[in-house]
């Protein structure tokens, strides 16, 4: 009896010290002037590779398991160069995809940048006549897939496109999809167990101008086996984001009148399941967020919102049947989130987000989050409880011609080093949301559960209390305020949180940041 509890609580032990050796940590990285995070992975030394932009270039920058920067690359200057996608590839290398300066064509093109783990480029390469890519992932050849979109000069304005690349960077084969009457976008593609691909893109007609994600199921050589775009009874704004490729079929990430949503479908695309997930949605110029498997069985994706100008605050981790195990909220935009090799989830997004004070300018700035494997970290986020609902999509096949054109073009960009600080906190701490300096207020108790109660040094005449949330939403307002000294702020079905409490007085506005239990 006494060995099986000394070996119970050995494994507890042994348990507990596998958590706290986990890293944790969070981390800003900004030049100054404009740096943003839109796709991460794992790098082979257990750290992290970002990519995105800075300062309109192209931008990939490595750091350690611990957040500290190791080097970063920056491609092309001051044409709104971007990556929107990173993944690791069998040779121990980095392949970026986004967009990148088409000089011949004074235009961005769907673009792709292979790097060694030192940084160093080994090809790089445009798709002329096209616009941007979103995705790109390795084919069982070693070669890549890519998809995005071109623009068209009549009806409709753009067209899905899909590119298969091989091990060197060459054009093998590249299709276009033309499915709505408005826009047409691919987001994301992936290699299917029988050697052909799975598209997840979003298109637009008229009416009823609302989004639809649409899967298409290519063979190897990208002819087209079935197409079926999704939407809900009676129609509301769905598009696709991501695919991910199970042993029984595809895991959809669609976005659903702002908040996220996941479809299950069969090999044939029919649909299984769909669950929506009730979150925040914000206005960001940010790449379309990813769904990724986690080490458990289950996934984790960020709430992003459509059509990439949107992205959420929240963290999501479901197990593999949709049901939600834990999500948090950030004090960010968060873009893209992966699992860790110490089971932990390293969190990508940007900065900062309406209502917090930014440090001189809105110029965004890459913030990093490193949990355990329960979600918890040190600071920038908390704990939330969010709504899950099961829904309804209605699958219908449609038919395709996808036209058959393309080339890749070797380019050399411009490569530099940019010099890019990176800080312990979060985003727009250097400034943050400003905490009093003068004994103006008091709180108590903070955190609090049920009530606040605010204390002023001076009895307040035509000031007023406000309480903000994270996305920048007034939830609370005293009205003016005429010979007070104490205010008592009951919690009223507030969800649990991080708060901004603002008092407004003629010497200005003054800001407390608390938290609700």
């Amino acid at each position: 009896m006494k060995k099986i509890l000394l070996l119970t609580i050995l494994g507890v032990l042994k348990a507990a010290g596998a958590l706290w050796a986990q890293n944790i940590f969070s981390k800003v990285y900004y030049d100054g002037t404009q740096t943003s995070g839109y796709s991460v992975t794992e790098a082979y030394d257990n750290g992290f590779i970002i990519a995105g932009s800075n300062s309109y270039a192209g931008l990939i920058m490595k750091i350690d398991s611990t957040g500290n920067q190791l080097w970063n690359r920056q491609f092309g200057n001051a044409s709104d160069n971007a990556f929107n996608s990173i993944i690791t590839t069998n040779d121990s290398s980095y392949v970026a995809a986004g967009r990148l300066y088409n000089s011949t064509a004074a235009a961005l093109n769907m673009g792709l940048v292979k790097i060694n783990a030192a940084g160093d480029t080994l090809w790089s390469r445009i798709l002329p006549n096209t616009a941007e890519a979103y995705s790109v992932s390795q084919t069982f050849d070693n070669g890549f897939i890519t998809g995005g979109y071109k623009h068209n000069t009549g009806t409709p304005s753009s067209s899905m496109v899909v590119a298969k690349i091989n091990s060197s960077g060459n054009l093998q084969w590249q299709k276009t999809f033309t499915l709505g009457d408005n826009t047409n976008a691919c987001y994301s593609v992936k290699q299917t167990a029988d050697s052909g691909y799975i598209v997840m893109g979003s298109i637009v007609s008229y009416p009823p101008y609302d989004p639809y994600a649409a899967l298409i199921k290519l063979t190897s050589t990208g002819n087209v086996s079935w197409t079926k775009i999704y939407n809900r009874p009676g129609g509301g704004t769905y598009g696709g984001a991501d695919v991910i490729v199970t042993n029984d079929g595809y895991l959809c990430y669609l976005f659903a009148n702002g908040s996220p949503a996941l479809m299950k479908t069969d090999l044939s695309g029919n649909v299984s399941w769909c669950k929506t997930y009730g979150g925040y949605t914000n206005a960001c110029n940010c790449a379309l967020p990813k769904l990724h498997p986690s080490s458990n069985g289950g996934y984790v994706f960020t709430d992003g919102s459509a059509a990439g100008f949107g992205a959420g605050q929240e963290v999501i981790k479901v197990d593999s049947a949709g049901n939600l195990e834990w999500n948090d909220v950030l004090s960010m935009y968060v873009v893209d989130v992966v699992g860790s090799r110490d089971n932990g989830y390293f969190i990508l997004g940007n900065g900062p987000i309406y209502g917090v004070h930014p440090w001189t300018t809105n110029n965004p700035q890459i913030g990093v989050v490193k949990t355990d494997s329960a979600g918890n970290g040190a600071a920038c986020f908390y704990p939330n409880f969010m709504s899950v609902q099961a829904d309804t999509m209605i699958a219908h096949p449609v038919s395709t011609s996808p036209g058959s054109t393309g080339t890749a073009v070797a380019i050399h960009p411009l490569i530099t080093n940019p010099v890019i600080v990176d800080y312990t906190g979060c985003v727009s701490f250097l400034g943050g949301a400003d905490e009093l300096t003068e004994s103006d207020i008091s709180v108590f108790p903070n955190p609090f559960s049920d009530q606040l109660t605010v204390t002023f040094s001076a009895v307040q005449t035509n000031s007023t209390v406000r309480i903000i949330d994270l996305p920048g939403k007034e939830v609370y307002n005293s009205g003016v305020l005429t010979g007070a000294e104490t205010l008592i702020i009951p919690r009223s079905g507030l969800k649990a949180g991080l708060y901004l409490l603002q008092l407004q007085t003629e010497k200005g506005i003054q800001t407390k940041k608390i938290i609700i239990q």
